[in-house]
């Protein structure tokens, strides 16, 4: 792992053990790849505490849930994307269609070339998620929705 990871979970690589704020035994191989694929966006600190958000609020937060809180704002981290003024307090409802549906793609596109493997569904729910993080929708969608709210 690289520095700004280290230093948003203070992990030791001499320790062997996470510890930390954001610290947690329980990230999966491919949370674990997801936080090298965005280290040095400006926004990690955020992405980790609505994953922390969507584990107490859920109890037992599904794998895509996880991995969605962990990646819900990916686009922001790659030029290009929509952007609206600080005025408007980020809630245009067309701002935030094409944040998350580019979110979505960018998301979709890394897992889909990371591990062609990945079962379809994973990806998919993984996508849905993403694409309601903003609005919610069904009651994983909106712990989503509340996790990235409170984070």
């Amino acid at each position: 792992m690289t520095s700004s990871i280290q230093a948003a979970c203070h992990l030791s690589h001499e320790e062997g053990s996470p510890r930390g704020r954001y610290a947690d035994p329980t990230f999966s191989e491919l949370e674990l790849a997801a936080l090298d694929w965005l280290d040095g966006f400006y926004q990690l600190e955020h992405l980790l505490s609505a994953r922390k958000w969507v584990i107490r609020l859920a109890g037992n937060a599904s794998e895509e849930l996880r991995f969605a809180a962990l990646t819900h704002d990916a686009e922001r981290f790659f030029p290009g994307g929509p952007s609206d003024k600080p005025q408007n307090g980020f809630d245009n409802p067309d701002y935030l269609f094409e944040h998350s549906k580019r979110s979505a793609d960018i998301v979709e596109e890394w897992l889909r070339q990371r591990d062609p493997q990945l079962p379809d569904r994973f990806i998919e729910r993984v996508r849905a998620l993403i694409l309601r993080h903003e609005i919610g929708g069904n009651p994983e969608e909106d712990i989503m929705q509340a996790a990235d709210s409170l984070a």
